[in-house]
């Protein structure tokens, strides 16, 4: 599965992340305003009407940097993750706000490595052993 296919869902802390299924993925409480205090990680999974169970691919990655989150400076922010994905506010952004500076719900891998990167961030992932990278 290449960056494009994968979207950003949910950030948490210095945690986010993408999902193979934006459309479909679900957390715990992702209907439940405020987010912050409610919502839980990705599930990795959904239920089609049929009843059979369809899998997701989830990719976590931490970062760092100088970002704010929508709950930036509220106590209890008039967000769930589900408006947030949707396109309300976006999932991060810089302060202060300048144009273009911020990453949505649905952004691919790429678009966020690019966005943190872009704005004196780092993003850390996974460390690929010698063994691991000659299987692939």
């Amino acid at each position: 599965m290449n960056q494009d296919e994968l979207r950003l869902c949910y950030v948490k802390d210095s945690f986010a992340w993408f999902t193979s299924h934006f459309d479909d993925e679900w957390g715990d409480d992702w209907d439940d305003v405020p987010y912050e205090h409610n919502a839980g990680q990705p599930y990795g999974y959904h239920y089609t009407k049929l009843k059979d169970c369809v899998h997701h691919t989830l990719v976590k990655v931490a970062f760092e940097g100088p970002f704010d989150s929508p709950c930036a400076n509220m106590t209890n922010s008039p967000y769930s993750v589900h408006t947030i994905n949707g396109g309300v506010v976006p999932w991060l952004s810089v302060w202060p706000m300048r144009k273009g500076e911020f990453v949505r719900g649905g952004a691919t891998l790429k678009e966020f490595i690019d966005f943190v990167e872009r704005n004196e961030g780092t993003v850390y992932t996974k460390r690929v052993t010698k063994n691991e990278a000659l299987s692939e």
